[in-house]
């Protein structure tokens, strides 16, 4: 995951409200978000249980905002991370992410 490109997703989540309104409406329509999918490292001993953190890998993508869910659900991201792009988890890109779905 590139930080710089973190940096700027929170530069502008702080300073939403300066942005105008045509931008705000590009950045609806546009995959500007940053989408992160849990990945399991190994296939073998597949089974209903949750994955460990230590047994994922993360693959990042820039998505809509409607394509990301927010995972306020420890457990439930356990069970279904691999299948899901998240918001990064942070409340000031959570926050935005929600903001520009609407």
């Amino acid at each position: 995951m590139d930080d710089r490109y973190l940096d700027e997703l929170r530069n502008l989540a702080i300073n939403a409200r300066a942005l105008s309104q045509p931008t705000l409406r590009r950045l609806q329509r546009g995959k500007v978000l940053l989408g992160i999918k849990r990945i399991p490292k190994s296939t073998k001993n597949a089974s209903v249980e949750p994955v460990e953190e230590d047994e994922m890998e993360m693959t990042t993508c820039l998505l809509k905002a409607e394509d990301i869910v927010i995972a306020d659900d420890n457990v439930a991201l356990q069970y279904f991370g691999e299948k899901l792009f998240t918001a990064p988890q942070e409340d000031i890109l959570e926050g935005k992410t929600t903001y520009l779905s609407e």
